[in-house]
């Protein structure tokens, strides 16, 4: 049986999300202050070849998984505005890999197969992930999901490691939605934020 303080949230966060957004959120940075990133496969040889530009001089993290999600190369590229990297991958078993951008508050994530005599890139699973944005005003959490295709699921933890309030919401494309948190009692909370397989997370104090 959930807690009248569970349910409490649970009321205030389904008013504040149909009253305040009804419009879908769809991109959190202008298109001018996102990193573009090119991958180019080849028809002739294992090479792959990543372009990026607009990069904003922030710390960039370029890295390769295997389909078992192990990092077979890491390499990170720091104050330059573009960069360009041609990837020799003879070496590599033949099967899918990924290769991941990932700068400030977001992430380019590439899927891409090594076969016996070329490399090919899957544009059409290419994805742009964006990490949440979460805030805390007057009494009131604002979770900020965009660009998310699966389920967000939203949790506040207090102290101790208890659950005092859990949500799931399925089928989103973009997600935005601000709880009324003014009926916790005072101390430290711990939200999480669970989407696209990835669990983010941010302390709050009342």
């Amino acid at each position: 049986m959930k807690s009248p303080l569970f349910l409490a949230m649970l009321i205030a966060a389904f008013l504040f999300g149909k009253t305040a957004y009804a419009n879908p959120i769809i991109a959190l940075e202008d298109d001018d202050a996102i990193t573009k990133v090119d991958v180019k496969g080849s028809a002739t040889s294992k090479t792959m070849v990543l372009n990026l530009s607009n990069l904003q001089n922030d710390n960039v993290s370029i890295s390769i998984m295997d389909s078992e999600e192990h990092v077979i190369y890491s390499e990170t590229a720091s104050d330059v505005k573009t960069f360009s990297k041609r990837f020799n991958l003879s070496q590599l078993a033949i099967g899918r890999y990924t290769l991941t951008v990932a700068q400030n508050k977001f992430k380019t994530i590439q899927p891409f197969d090594v076969t016996v005599k070329n490399v090919t890139v899957d544009e059409s699973a290419k994805k742009v992930r964006f990490d949440p944005i979460i805030k805390v005003k007057e009494a009131k959490l604002e979770v900020n999901v965009p660009l998310s295709e699966n389920a967000v699921i939203i949790n506040i933890l207090d102290s101790e490691g208890n659950v005092v309030f859990e949500e799931v919401n399925d089928n989103t494309q973009s997600f935005r939605k601000r709880y009324d948190i003014s009926s916790l009692p005072q101390g430290n909370y711990l939200v999480e934020v669970t989407y696209e397989g990835e669990t983010f997370y941010h302390n709050i104090k009342k």
